[in-house]
């Protein structure tokens, strides 16, 4: 069960390569790729686009900080995730923006390497969305048979697929039409083949919040909780 970024997590294990075929990077030396067992079961809640949760940020600013801000800061960090990209590909290593910047758009003091901001933000989607960019609206049916449309393929799955979204998630643009988009990934997953994707529990948490950690949220609490127990046949 992946929560968040986490459910960018199961999609990967679910849909690459296995083992992956990449070479370990210069910034990781020792990587080892493993072959990943099949899993029983795949859980992904509230599964959101940092791209599109960043293009809020820039529309409306954040905190105290007006939009104008945060575009500004957000170009310098993308400038320099770049340089760095560059660096890596005549065998330089990756780096952590610095905090100065990174605080002024993320939440506290959030570290953040130059490699993994450019995969969230994906700077070049929808056209060419990076690895990290699996969730946004505008991704196109052909993009998704890469990452939904590749788990039957995979074989990792023995058992259902089932996603959840927070309906009041704040990390989602009101522009997002989340059921529709949940319609995108279930037909993506599914295909013409035997149903993966678990219909009778997936779907939308009424009235929940990102993290569904605030005093008011009991009640998408135990419809979530509820909703696991029903997909583990507890």
């Amino acid at each position: 069960m992946g929560h968040s970024t986490g459910s960018q997590c199961v999609l990967h294990y679910l849909s690459r390569e296995n083992p992956h075929a990449a070479p370990a990077p210069a910034f990781d030396p020792y990587l080892v790729n493993v072959v990943r067992p099949a899993v029983d079961g795949a859980i992904m809640q509230a599964a959101v686009s940092d791209r599109e949760a960043m293009q809020c940020v820039l529309a409306g600013g954040i905190g105290d900080r007006s939009a104008e801000e945060c575009r500004r800061v957000y170009e310098k960090m993308v400038s320099l995730a770049r340089e760095a990209e560059k660096a890596r590909g005549v065998g330089g290593e990756d780096f952590v923006l610095p905090l100065e910047l990174t605080s002024m758009i993320y939440p506290g003091l959030t570290a953040v390497s130059g490699r993994r901001f450019l995969s969230l933000v994906s700077p070049e989607s929808p056209a060419a969305p990076r690895e990290d960019d699996m969730f946004s609206s505008d991704i196109g049916d052909a993009v998704l048979k890469g990452t939904f449309g590749m788990v039957r393929e995979r074989g990792l799955l023995e058992g259902g697929l089932m996603v959840l979204m927070s309906g009041a998630d704040q990390s989602v643009p009101e522009w997002v039409d989340k059921e529709a988009l949940l319609a995108r990934w279930r037909r993506a997953t599914d295909g013409d083949g035997p149903p993966i994707w678990d219909h009778e529990h997936s779907g939308l948490i009424p009235n929940a919040s990102h993290a569904l950690s605030n005093d008011d949220q009991a009640k998408p609490r135990q419809f979530l909780v509820e909703k696991v127990l029903g997909f583990l046949g507890v």
